[in-house]
């Protein structure tokens, strides 16, 4: 791709074209958040700010990935340059999404808690390795404040599962 003189490696390239789909999708996330109908509830915000919320984060990262993409840009980059761990990169990815799907898989039938620890020590051990006791005390901690926020102050349910909490 040229732009005025400078060429986008094909790292930029495929960089720019996944943040383009990730902000057309969050783009129609966002509409069918719209779409929803109103709930009647306690709350003068209404349950569809979460999903608002998310889909803003997701065009926000979208954004911020472009800009990244057009902050790469190299002069006299050859469109076949790739970067060192490039392909350990899409690994990482992939593992990351189907772990994400796996977690979505599961949350309605382990539970909020048991499955959003699980989910947040495994992405930890990757990433945090050999801090076994720290990434455990990090995923049991952030998953019962979540959890403590949302059904004690926010009265949002979330899913119990089999332990029943």
């Amino acid at each position: 791709m040229k732009t005025k003189g400078l060429t986008m490696s094909a790292e930029g390239r495929r960089d720019s074209i996944l943040a383009i789909v990730v902000a057309l999708c969050s783009l129609g996330y966002l509409y069918v958040d719209a779409q929803l109908p109103d709930v009647a509830s306690g709350d003068p915000i209404g349950p569809r700010i979460y999903p608002a919320l998310i889909g803003m984060g997701m065009l926000g990262s979208a954004l911020a990935q472009l800009f990244d993409a057009y902050r790469k840009r190299t002069i006299g980059g050859s469109p076949s340059e790739k970067t060192p761990g490039t392909e350990r990169r899409y690994l990482l990815i992939g593992f990351v999404a189907v772990w994400t799907l796996a977690y979505y898989a599961t949350l309605e039938w382990l539970g909020y808690l048991s499955s959003t620890t699980i989910f947040i020590f495994g992405l930890l051990i990757y990433f945090n390795p050999k801090m076994h006791l720290v990434n455990a005390a990090i995923a049991i901690g952030f998953s019962v404040f979540i959890y403590a926020l949302f059904t004690k102050f926010l009265l949002v349910e979330l899913p119990h599962g089999l332990l029943g909490f």
